[in-house]
């Protein structure tokens, strides 16, 4: 998961816009949850072409596999949100 963090950050830098995002980090025994937040370009999360796999893959993936959750939130022209969520132990994955 932790490298589902680090892919969050590359999309800031390489499509948001922006340089920069806010990284809130909570969580306790049991679960972590990152949210990422960037006041970039924003997108439609359903208009991204089945071909374009970074966010499917180098975020979903890697989270699902450590058994997360991933949510999406963006609007054009209002910047991007990703709530990753997953058990304590996944965060290394």
């Amino acid at each position: 998961a932790l490298g589902a963090v680090g892919a969050c950050l590359d999309n800031v830098l390489r499509h948001s816009g922006v340089r920069s995002a806010e990284l809130i980090l909570g969580g306790d025994s049991d679960r972590v949850t990152v949210m990422v937040v960037d006041a970039g370009t924003g997108f439609d999360p359903a208009a991204v072409p089945a071909d374009r796999l970074g966010l499917r893959i180098s975020v979903l993936h890697r989270v699902e596999t450590a058994g997360g959750s991933v949510k999406v939130f963006s609007t054009v022209g209002a910047g991007t949100s990703v709530i990753i969520s997953f058990p304590a132990r996944g965060w290394d994955a």
